[in-house]
């Protein structure tokens, strides 16, 4: 192992991450720092799968958490292909009065449910306020969809041919800029 690599381990061993019902904690070295759900502004995640002659080999997490004062955090870890199966497959069901220790993976998880507990229902009310939501580089309004100079009124897409079932019409997908090269939505550019 590299003195990099090694340097990284002693790392991450000093630190720390709880989850809770009301938000998270982290504490590395001297660095301490807790928030409430509705602090988190951003959660950006990065997940890649790796593969070898086509048979999946581990599976790459990163997380940057991202607070209302401008703090942020990055979390990452990996996974060999089975865990990570494994792992997904966990009902997360929190015990009160126990600490559970979660994969890199079910953080994830817990990181996007808490947030989106918090700030989905604000941005529920905002947009029925008549305020546009921004999503990553989308805003959401009464109007329609905008992404940069771009704007596409919602009755622009009422009636549009859905080709990929995912309830994404193909002119909000242009607009938006929502192909990944497979076909598919950027799952990234959806959550809160």
């Amino acid at each position: 192992m590299g003195a990099r690599k090694r340097q990284e381990v002693l790392v991450g061993r000093s630190l720390r991450l709880f989850v809770y019902p009301w938000g998270i904690r982290w504490i590395s070295g001297a660095e301490e720092v807790s928030a409430f759900w509705d602090e988190v502004t951003h959660v950006w995640q990065a997940i890649t799968r790796h593969s070898a002659n086509g048979s999946p080999t581990y599976t790459e997490y990163h997380y940057t958490v991202r607070l209302a004062d401008g703090r942020s955090r990055e979390f990452r870890g990996t996974l060999p292909a089975r865990s990570a199966r494994a792992s997904g497959a966990v009902l997360l069901q929190p015990t009160p009065g126990i600490t559970t220790p979660v994969t890199i993976e079910q953080l994830g998880r817990l990181l996007e449910t808490g947030v989106t507990r918090a700030q989905l229902p604000k941005a529920i009310e905002r947009f029925n306020a008549g305020q546009a939501v921004a999503f990553g580089p989308l805003s959401v309004g009464p109007s329609g969809i905008t992404a940069g100079d771009q704007w596409l009124p919602w009755s622009g897409d009422r009636g549009r041919a859905d080709p990929q079932g995912d309830g994404v019409g193909e002119e909000v997908r242009q607009v938006a800029g929502l192909e990944t090269g497979t076909g598919q939505p950027d799952p990234q550019l959806l959550h809160l």
